[in-house]
């Protein structure tokens, strides 16, 4: 007989217990997929509502401008692992993105390209099937408002001419050679027709509109050493850029204090009235770029350029410094009446410049990413002639009552240009500055009692006043040719400084 097998005792309760458990989960698992997804993309639209491909004051639109603006490579190229385009947009992405830990970026192995190297690519190589068409794009910062860029969409050739706002062929950072030439080497390297250098320091592209005009002014005194370093580094670097330049050398005679902030103002006036610039970059002669992604333009504001330099560790200062390199238009300059004449000596004047484009009715700052704003600075002393200021911070004080009296509009009378030299890298303009005739001015009459003013009133010097003079002449040479054993005795002695 067979035996029927045994019942198998099911508990109800602990089923039913189990099935909604599983029923929970299986809802709870549905639920955060569908919130996951949700948030992916209010994520996107955010993003794509911040994403501003044109402004170069933050750190996505730097890297919206260089894959708008740079051509996609060729099929050829393309196998390569290491295009210059695929490593610059993450090298540029990388830095930024906010993060709180550093990121270290690799340094290039490449050495300073040579003049016929730097010879601008350009985004204007369009295919001859495609239509550039003008966008303007929503969501545009106050820094970039009416700005217009350029994509490609369907067969045609309706190019309007102009530079890439972000020319093809930018690497990001680059070798700076902090070594002095010689003269004769600068010479050698820049001339002839493959530079394209014209006398006096100016450069256009012949393929292409430049979308500026740029002076590039440096107040200057005795340091022929730092310049061949800046002019050997820095015209290839705005000739990749795609600029119609002209750099200038605002010498100020050899006598009373070093005046930073009011050589900028000559210089504004005085090549003003050699080319129509429009755009003006004020750059100390000891600072070199390495980022070849600092666009030497000027967007709507103004901009502070030199945000990290190695001296500073690369490390801002404080949030409101606007030195060492800064761009302005001609009507920023006009607006906040340029920069202070009072500041004979070292220090101060930044930072009233500073406050004049952050008053009222002002411009306003803006200053570009700090990856991409990494200056070098060569190192030296500082000369006797520019010693600190002591009425700087007493100056300072009263920087907002003077905005309208200081500046542009009171430097007639109180310089003289002694001489205009169209040299092959640049333009020389040798001046000289009334010290003791602003010093005597009604608006320094409450400070006149003090040693610093005293003592340049003393002091055994005359302003002078002559005729300038116009030459087109090769640079006089200020250093003898070193011998072999000199120039590594020198190289020594720039390394352990």
């Amino acid at each position: 007989m067979a035996t029927r097998p045994p019942r198998i005792h099911v508990d109800q309760r602990k089923c039913l217990r189990y099935l909604i458990v599983s029923v929970s989960i299986l809802l709870l698992s549905q639920f955060t997929v569908s919130l996951y997804f949700t948030y992916v993309k209010s994520s996107t639209v955010t993003f794509k509502r911040n994403f501003d491909p044109t402004s170069s004051d933050t750190p996505f639109g730097i890297v919206g401008r260089l894959l708008v603006s740079s051509p996609l490579p060729s099929s050829s190229s393309s196998s390569s692992s290491s295009s210059p385009l695929a490593s610059t947009s993450a090298s540029v992405l990388t830095s930024a993105l906010p993060s709180s830990t550093s990121t270290s970026i690799p340094s290039p192995t490449t050495s300073p390209q040579s003049i016929k190297s730097t010879t601008p690519l350009t985004t204007t190589s369009k295919p001859p099937d495609a239509k550039l068409k003008t966008v303007k794009p929503t969501g545009i910062s106050s820094s970039t408002a009416g700005t217009n860029f350029t994509t490609t969409e369907g067969p045609s050739t309706s190019w309007d001419g102009r530079c890439g706002e972000l020319p093809a062929g930018l690497e990001g950072r680059r070798v700076v050679n902090m070594m002095p030439p010689s003269w004769e080497d600068l010479h050698q390297k820049f001339s002839g027709t493959s530079s394209g250098i014209l006398p006096g320091g100016r450069w256009k592209p012949k393929d292409c509109v430049p979308r500026t005009h740029v002076a590039i002014i440096i107040p200057f005194r005795e340091r022929y050493e730092q310049l061949r370093v800046f002019l050997n580094n820095m015209h290839p670097l705005l000739q990749k850029q795609q600029l119609n330049y002209g750099i200038y050398i605002i010498d100020q005679r050899v006598g009373f204090h070093f005046n930073r902030a009011m050589l900028m103002n000559v210089g504004f006036v005085e090549a003003g009235k050699i080319e129509d610039y429009d755009c003006f970059i004020f750059h100390d002669v000891d600072l070199i770029a390495e980022n070849e992604l600092n666009m030497y333009s000027c967007p709507a504001k103004p901009r502070h350029m030199s945000v990290l330099i190695d001296k500073f560790n690369y490390k801002p200062q404080y949030s409101y410094i606007f030195g060492g390199v800064t761009a302005l238009t001609k009507e920023h300059m006009h607006r906040v009446n340029g920069y202070p004449n009072l500041y004979f000596g070292w220090g101060g004047e930044d930072d009233d410049m500073s406050a004049r484009i952050r008053s009222k009715g002002a411009p306003g700052l803006s200053r570009v990413p700090g990856e991409i704003g990494r200056y070098k600075m060569i190192k030296h002393k500082r000369e006797k002639s520019n010693p600190v200021n002591p009425l700087r911070i007493k100056l300072l004080a009263t920087a907002k009552t003077r905005f309208s009296t200081d500046g542009l509009n009171s430097l007639a009378g109180k310089y003289s240009v002694l001489r205009v030299e169209q040299l092959p890298l640049y333009t020389r303009i040798e001046v000289d500055l009334d010290e003791k005739g602003i010093f005597m001015q009604k608006q320094v009459e409450k400070f006149r009692n003090n040693s610093f003013i005293q003592g340049a009133l003393k002091m055994n010097e005359t302003f002078i006043t002559m005729p300038s003079t116009t030459t087109s002449t090769t640079p006089k040479p200020t250093t003898t040719t070193r011998s072999v054993p000199q120039q590594l005795l020198h190289l020594i002695k720039s390394v352990f400084k």
